[in-house]
Parts: structure tokens; C-alpha cells; sequence
């Protein structure tokens, strides 16, 4: 299934096609709460220390770590394959205005799916027939969608571009790759199929 569905960028065809930009020696870091299964089948890294993710159970570790892997090794190529709750708990703020005070540029892709997934297949995996479930109001859909890559442009200085169609991924993988090759930061959010 890694082909788009039609005008649908499935998770499984951004990472394939992530897979295809990316080259062995770089480092990648998830915390795509709900695809990490996807992450894991279709990313197929196979050196070992190229693909990281927190053992913890809380959300938003992975872009300041990303950040943090980048000062701890300059001259690799880190990308972070994140959620949008993931990334809103990351505090981008800080992180892409401290990118780019100390020079370390990596490249986050986000799964935009429009809201926490993780928190309402809790609620689901618990209480399945629950008020929640019974009403299909689990308060996780973001009403007013957030600009991502707005968020680190604003604070520091990033490209970023939200993807909506299969047709400009490739091309808008390579831009964003090209762009952290160049010393910026650059984020990519990628609308996936919503809650």
C-alpha cells in the first residue's frame, strides 16, 4: 500500500517516499504516536543508530531531541518523522529559534491528521461504549487547524510548506532536504487522512 489512495497521501506512501529521499547515514527519530507500526514497516532502516524513538510515554520528545542530535553530530542529516499533537507538545517555538541560534538545521515531517489519535484510541480501547464514543466528541480534533510550519517559521526562520496532494511530496521532500543541506531548518506538514 505504498501508493497514494487517489488525491490521499496515505501514511504508508509518505514513508516510502521518505524512505526513497533519505540516505542511509541519516539519523531518523520518530514520535508518530499512531503510525509508529507504519514507520516501522516501511521505513526499513538497517543501520543501527538510524533510527530513534523515546521509550517514555509522554508526547513531544522528539524535535528538541532531533535538535539535540544535530549538535551532537553536525555534518548528518537528522529528520523527525512526528505527529501533530507530537509537535505541538514539542514546543517548535523554541526549538527552531534554538536551531537556528546554534546552527542545526534538521527537517521535520509532520503527520497532519488534524488532532491527538492516540488519546481517543485510549478512550476507545477502554471505554468503547462510552459517552465519547456514543457522541463522537473525544476533544481531540484541532477546530482550527494550526499552521505548523508557520509556527517554526515565525520563531526561527524555517522553510516550511504544507503538503496536500500525492503529486508535490517528491518534489517538496527534496526542496525541504536541500534547503537543511543549505543550514535552515525546514518543516513539512503532510495532511494524512483525518480522524
Amino acid at each position: 500500500r505504498e501508493s497514494p489512495d487517489g488525491d490521499t497521501i496515505t501514511p504508508e506512501y509518505l514513508v516510502a517516499c521518505v524512505r526513497e529521499a533519505i540516505d542511509d547515514d541519516t539519523l531518523v527519530l520518530t514520535e508518530a504516536i499512531t503510525q509508529y507500526p507504519t514507520v516501522s514497516w516501511h521505513l526499513r532502516r538497517n543501520r543501527p543508530g538510524s533510527l530513534l524513538g523515546s521509550g517514555g510515554g509522554s508526547l513531544g520528545w522528539a524535535i528538541g531531541a532531533a535538535l539535540g542530535a544535530k549538535l551532537a553530530e553536525p555534518e548528518r542529516t537528522v529528520v523527525t518523522l512526528v505527529g501533530d499533537g507530537s509537535y505541538l507538545f514539542g514546543v517548535p517555538s523554541s526549538v527552531f529559534w534554538m536551531a537556528r541560534r546554534y546552527s542545526a538545521p534538521s527537517l521535520t515531517i509532520v503527520f497532519d491528521n488534524n488532532g491527538w489519535n492516540a488519546p481517543k484510541a485510549s478512550a476507545l480501547g477502554v471505554h468503547p461504549d462510552g459517552t465519547a464514543a456514543r457522541r463522537d466528541d473525544f476533544g481531540v480534533h484541532f477546530d482550527d487547524r494550526p499552521d505548523l510550519p508557520g509556527i517554526a517559521a515565525a520563531a526561527g526562520g524555517a522553510w516550511g510548506r504544507t503538503v496536500t496532494s500525492p503529486a508535490e511530496l517528491k518534489d517538496s521532500l527534496d526542496e525541504a532536504l536541500a534547503v537543511v543541506k543549505s543550514g535552515r531548518a525546514a518543516v513539512l506538514a503532510v495532511r494524512v487522512p483525518g480522524l
